[in-house]
């Protein structure tokens, strides 16, 4: 027990303990917060919560919507970050470069971007469910819903020799983030 002390009519009164202080409830409750917002992430990644309620169309928004409830470190960008300018920030370059994807299996969660090699932009981003299946939202065969998944695999097939893919009349080159 804690120390006590004295109440006004001189009875002992036991001291909260430290594991009950307002403290110790506050980082409870902060907790327990990203454990719920962390399965809600593995909900939408399962696709039993639908994305929709929660970002409007934008593929973007919908990656790093779920990436910020894996991922409690983004909140304050994900605050003041919004669109296309995901793009920038989930697949930067790096003094060695992004992640480029080679046909290998995603580990579940990791933001997947599509880099259009004429373009030099980002044109898509998607999230992996696990292996090579990914979930977007209007990225035609590259993630035609939410509720659609699909298999980049088959989608995309093997990479060129230079490490691209062939997707709609052009080359791509996908990249990876966990950011």
């Amino acid at each position: 027990m804690a120390n006590p002390t004295l109440t006004s009519e001189g009875k002992k009164h036991a001291q909260p303990s430290p594991k009950h202080s307002l403290f110790h409830s506050a980082k409870t409750m902060e907790q327990k917060e990203r454990q719920r917002k962390a399965q809600l992430g593995i909900d939408l990644l399962d696709s039993k919560q639908d994305i929709g309620v929660y970002v409007k169309g934008v593929c973007y928004d919908a990656v790093a919507f779920v990436r910020y409830l894996l991922n409690p470190a983004l909140e304050k960008l994900f605050q003041t970050t919004s669109g296309n300018q995901w793009a920038n920030i989930l697949f930067q370059y790096t003094e060695v470069g992004p992640t480029v994807w080679k046909g290998e299996k995603i580990a579940r969660g990791t933001a997947v971007g599509f880099y259009n090699m004429n373009s030099k932009k980002i044109f898509h981003a998607a999230i992996s469910v696990g292996g090579t299946i990914v979930r977007g939202v209007n990225g035609f065969l590259l993630s035609p819903g939410w509720g659609v998944p699909a298999d980049l695999a088959k989608v995309l097939g093997r990479p060129n020799e230079d490490g691209t893919f062939n997707y709609d009349n052009g080359k791509i080159r996908v990249f990876l983030s966990t950011m």
